[in-house]
Protein backbone atom coordinates (compact mmCIF):
# COMPACT_ATOMS: atom_id res chain seq x y z
CA UNK A 1 0.00 0.00 0.00
CA UNK A 2 1.26 3.27 -0.86
CA UNK A 3 0.98 6.27 1.95
CA UNK A 4 -0.34 9.56 0.00
CA UNK A 5 0.15 12.21 1.57
CA UNK A 6 -1.55 15.18 -0.15
CA UNK A 7 -1.35 19.24 0.37
CA UNK A 8 -3.60 20.64 -1.33
CA UNK A 9 -3.39 24.34 -2.09
CA UNK A 10 -6.68 26.29 -3.63
CA UNK A 11 -6.03 29.26 -5.41
CA UNK A 12 -8.12 31.91 -6.29
CA UNK A 13 -8.86 32.62 -9.98
CA UNK A 14 -11.58 35.39 -11.02
CA UNK A 15 -13.90 34.28 -12.68
CA UNK A 16 -15.69 37.49 -13.34
CA UNK A 17 -14.25 41.56 -13.36
CA UNK A 18 -13.78 42.67 -9.99
CA UNK A 19 -14.99 46.12 -10.50
CA UNK A 20 -18.13 46.88 -12.59
CA UNK A 21 -17.06 49.45 -15.15
CA UNK A 22 -14.85 46.02 -15.98
CA UNK A 23 -18.44 43.99 -16.52
CA UNK A 24 -19.74 43.50 -20.11
CA UNK A 25 -23.12 42.57 -20.72
CA UNK A 26 -21.64 38.96 -21.39
CA UNK A 27 -20.58 38.79 -17.54
CA UNK A 28 -24.54 39.49 -16.81
CA UNK A 29 -26.33 37.10 -19.15
CA UNK A 30 -23.80 34.19 -20.66
CA UNK A 31 -23.27 31.71 -18.24
CA UNK A 32 -19.60 30.12 -17.31
CA UNK A 33 -18.42 27.56 -19.76
CA UNK A 34 -16.03 24.96 -18.11
CA UNK A 35 -13.82 22.93 -20.54
CA UNK A 36 -14.85 19.26 -19.84
CA UNK A 37 -11.75 17.81 -21.43
CA UNK A 38 -9.15 19.32 -18.93
CA UNK A 39 -9.64 18.70 -15.37
CA UNK A 40 -5.80 18.45 -15.01
CA UNK A 41 -2.76 19.53 -16.29
CA UNK A 42 1.01 19.55 -15.54
CA UNK A 43 1.42 16.27 -14.13
CA UNK A 44 4.45 16.11 -12.57
CA UNK A 45 6.67 13.21 -11.15
CA UNK A 46 9.86 13.67 -9.05
CA UNK A 47 12.30 12.14 -8.23
CA UNK A 48 12.33 9.39 -10.46
CA UNK A 49 14.13 6.68 -10.57
CA UNK A 50 13.55 6.81 -6.74
CA UNK A 51 14.47 4.68 -4.09
CA UNK A 52 11.46 5.97 -1.77
CA UNK A 53 9.53 8.74 -1.23
CA UNK A 54 8.51 10.43 -4.62
CA UNK A 55 6.32 13.94 -5.06
CA UNK A 56 3.23 14.08 -7.45
CA UNK A 57 2.00 17.29 -8.60
CA UNK A 58 -0.84 18.76 -11.23
CA UNK A 59 -3.37 21.34 -11.51
CA UNK A 60 -6.97 21.17 -11.34
CA UNK A 61 -9.54 23.07 -12.91
CA UNK A 62 -12.16 22.27 -11.02
CA UNK A 63 -12.51 21.07 -7.83
CA UNK A 64 -13.18 17.01 -7.87
CA UNK A 65 -12.66 13.06 -6.94
CA UNK A 66 -9.36 11.44 -8.26
CA UNK A 67 -8.92 8.09 -8.18
CA UNK A 68 -4.90 7.03 -8.43
CA UNK A 69 -4.01 3.85 -9.09
CA UNK A 70 -0.57 2.28 -9.09
CA UNK A 71 -0.08 -0.82 -11.00
CA UNK A 72 3.20 -2.85 -11.73
CA UNK A 73 4.26 -3.45 -15.67
CA UNK A 74 2.21 -7.28 -15.00
CA UNK A 75 -0.79 -4.90 -14.86
CA UNK A 76 -1.58 -5.97 -11.35
CA UNK A 77 -3.17 -2.82 -9.33
CA UNK A 78 -0.50 -2.82 -6.36
CA UNK A 79 -2.19 0.31 -4.99
CA UNK A 80 -5.17 2.34 -5.13
CA UNK A 81 -6.69 5.45 -3.27
CA UNK A 82 -9.19 7.86 -3.72
CA UNK A 83 -8.99 11.55 -2.66
CA UNK A 84 -10.18 15.15 -3.59
CA UNK A 85 -8.44 17.52 -5.43
CA UNK A 86 -9.15 21.24 -5.07
CA UNK A 87 -9.04 23.83 -7.97
CA UNK A 88 -5.24 24.77 -8.16
CA UNK A 89 -2.13 23.16 -7.95
CA UNK A 90 -2.25 20.41 -5.69
CA UNK A 91 1.44 18.10 -4.55
CA UNK A 92 1.22 14.83 -2.82
CA UNK A 93 4.11 12.70 -1.29
CA UNK A 94 4.28 8.90 -2.37
CA UNK A 95 6.32 6.66 0.07
CA UNK A 96 7.32 3.72 -2.81
CA UNK A 97 10.25 2.86 -0.38
CA UNK A 98 8.57 -0.79 0.11
CA UNK A 99 8.28 -1.74 -3.65
CA UNK A 100 10.27 -3.86 -5.60
CA UNK A 101 12.69 -2.17 -7.71
CA UNK A 102 11.75 -1.54 -11.19
CA UNK A 103 8.97 0.07 -13.14
CA UNK A 104 5.45 1.14 -11.89
CA UNK A 105 2.36 2.93 -14.26
CA UNK A 106 0.83 5.81 -11.89
CA UNK A 107 -2.71 6.70 -12.87
CA UNK A 108 -4.60 9.58 -12.02
CA UNK A 109 -8.37 9.51 -13.03
CA UNK A 110 -10.85 11.60 -13.13
CA UNK A 111 -14.57 11.02 -14.29
CA UNK A 112 -13.72 12.16 -18.03
CA UNK A 113 -9.89 11.48 -18.51
CA UNK A 114 -7.26 9.56 -17.42
CA UNK A 115 -3.38 10.44 -16.36
CA UNK A 116 -0.69 8.44 -16.52
CA UNK A 117 3.74 8.66 -15.65
CA UNK A 118 5.61 5.68 -15.45
CA UNK A 119 7.88 5.85 -12.11
CA UNK A 120 10.99 3.54 -11.63
CA UNK A 121 11.60 2.26 -8.50
CA UNK A 122 15.45 1.46 -7.31
CA UNK A 123 16.90 -0.88 -5.23
CA UNK A 124 18.05 0.63 -1.84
Amino acid sequence: MVVLNCELAQLQIPTTPTTTSERTAADYFLPKVVDACAYLSNLNVWPNPTTGMVNLSFEADLTHEIQFTLLNFLGQVVSKEQFTALRGLNTCQLDLGNFNPGPYLMHLKTGQEVHSKVVVVLPE
